[in-house]
């Protein structure tokens, strides 16, 4: 909503957050030039970006907020900061229900760089910010709550897939647990 009051239009949102992602991209692999080519390859096989940037969508958006600002929070030297960028990810997770997965890989991350302190930080504000933005929105009304009436999706597929919600839960975390376990280095995580 920001965008619309500004600009009248929500497809700047876009522009603003692939610049952020870049910079962000770009501090944490220590080359611009390796976050250049990330994008540009991104833009070039994968036409949902192309069409996202073409008709305003905020898929993209949403994405790149919450890669974006995970990344600033991880790369930061400084406390404060760090803290900063955790509560504006915290505000990006709020965004779409299934970024709540990138909890388990951050998880793992922390644990095999024995960064507890940064685990801690991140962890609770971010938790602090999506738990001020989100739970309000979930009391006023619960039934009508967007993220658990997208989960009912999976429902369709139960005839193929028993416990079909329950499967791509647990596979998601498995796969999350997985890469980032076997990830060498911060730049497979990125990746």
């Amino acid at each position: 909503s920001p965008f619309v009051a500004l600009t009248g239009r929500s497809a700047v949102q876009n522009f603003l957050w692939l610049a952020v992602f870049f910079l962000a991209a770009g501090s944490w692999l220590q080359s611009r030039k390796i976050s250049a080519a990330y994008l540009i390859t991104m833009m070039l096989l994968a036409p949902v970006v192309a069409a996202e940037i073409a008709s305003g969508g905020d898929l993209l958006a949403n994405s790149l907020a919450v890669s974006a600002t995970l990344i600033l929070a991880l790369s930061s030297s400084n406390s404060r900061t760090q803290v900063l960028w955790a509560l504006l990810f915290g505000v990006a997770l709020s965004w779409r229900a299934h970024f709540l997965l990138l909890a388990v890989p951050l998880f793992v991350y922390h644990v095999r760089n024995e960064a507890w302190g940064q685990m801690w930080r991140i962890g609770i504000a971010a938790t602090l910010a999506f738990l001020l933005v989100t739970l309000p929105i979930y009391l006023v009304d619960p039934a009508g709550f967007s993220p658990l009436h997208i989960q009912q999706k999976l429902q369709f597929f139960e005839h193929i897939l028993p416990h079909a919600n329950k499967v791509t839960i647990a596979s998601a975390i498995a796969a999350g647990v997985l890469a980032a376990w076997y990830a060498k280095s911060k730049e497979q995580l990125l990746m």
